[in-house]
């Protein structure tokens, strides 16, 4: 009776041995599933992307063999149109140049308008009213002006006037009073800054031998004050 129970027993602990084993087995198995579960998700979306990847590479193609059609077109074209195509570009040139040379005197056109506006307008403007318009020497042109109220009148001229029209003050100053023994007037500033502005207008626009270029306005980017310094006007005594 001892020896078929202890059969029995042995029995049993065999298949509970086999029994956990077989679970061990299946949780491997589990686990391999998943692994390859995993697997097949990464290679249907490596494929997706694959897939959009030859789909964007056809259409790069497909534009790219038209761009080739179009280019041996053009080719094709300019080979059998040499002679019109020179006789093209040789127009285009002319043009752009005639444009260009059309813009350098258009420039310069408005830069000399704006200069004479400048010289003509010099003493009409609300800020020379308010500065000096109750001055006596204003209202009766011929009294002369004290050294304060001249002073005073070639500083407003200088940032108003001289300074747009890249003048030396200095050299304009000596102009102004050269031959005036006895204090100079309104009528004397007003019409030495005409006479001054006329010389230098037609230095700078005037194109004579003496007067600058327009290859000159062109290099200083039509600003007078760019020139150098042999190239400032000075007036000729």
């Amino acid at each position: 009776m001892n020896e078929n129970s202890n059969a029995i027993n042995g029995i049993n602990q065999q298949l509970d041995v086999i029994s956990q084993t077989t679970k061990d087995i299946n949780y491997e198995l589990l686990d391999v599933v998943k692994y390859f579960d995993d697997v097949d998700q990464i290679l249907v979306s490596r494929i997706d992307d694959l897939e959009i990847e030859n789909i964007n590479l056809e259409t790069s193609n497909g534009d790219l063999s038209h761009e080739i059609d179009d280019l041996l077109t053009i080719m094709s074209f300019l080979d059998r149109q040499r002679d019109d195509f020179n006789k093209t570009v040789e127009v285009i040139s002319s043009y752009l140049a005639n444009r260009i040379h059309e813009n350098q005197d258009l420039l310069l056109y408005q830069l000399d308008m704006y200069f004479t506006s400048l010289y003509n307008q010099w003493n009409n403007g609300p800020l020379f009213k308010f500065q000096f318009g109750s001055k006596s020497w204003v209202i009766d042109i011929d009294l002369p002006m004290s050294d304060d109220d001249y002073t005073r009148l070639i500083d407003y001229v200088d940032k108003t006037l001289l300074n747009e029209m890249c003048i030396d003050r200095q050299d304009f100053d000596q102009f102004l009073t050269r031959g005036h023994d006895d204090d100079v007037t309104f009528r004397d500033v007003d019409t030495g800054i005409i006479i001054y502005c006329l010389e230098t207008m037609q230095y700078y626009f005037s194109g004579s031998d003496d007067s600058l270029t327009t290859e000159a306005w062109i290099d200083a980017e039509y600003n007078c004050a760019n020139f150098p310094k042999g190239k400032a006007f000075q007036y000729p005594y």
